[in-house]
């Protein structure tokens, strides 16, 4: 991601909603929902970036279920 991009996203820097965005997906991550803590970045960069980032998105998302397919092995 271009780092001027990455600047517009709802994780990056320090403020509140940038707090509360990073809340949201640790709070996931503890609650062991990958997938949704993945969902609510991969949802905040289509809404701000519409196709740009879709090939990437969709190698992250592949690349997460290989790792969950492994798992379950």
């Amino acid at each position: 991601m271009d780092a001027t991009d990455h600047k517009q996203t709802g994780s990056w820097g320090k403020s509140k909603a940038a707090k509360e965005f990073r809340k949201q997906e640790t709070e996931l991550l503890k609650q062991g929902d990958l997938k949704g803590a993945q969902k609510i970045g991969v949802e905040d960069v289509k809404k701000k970036f519409p196709g740009k980032y879709d090939k990437a998105i969709g190698d992250a998302l592949n690349y997460t279920d290989e790792l969950n397919k492994k798992k379950k092995n």
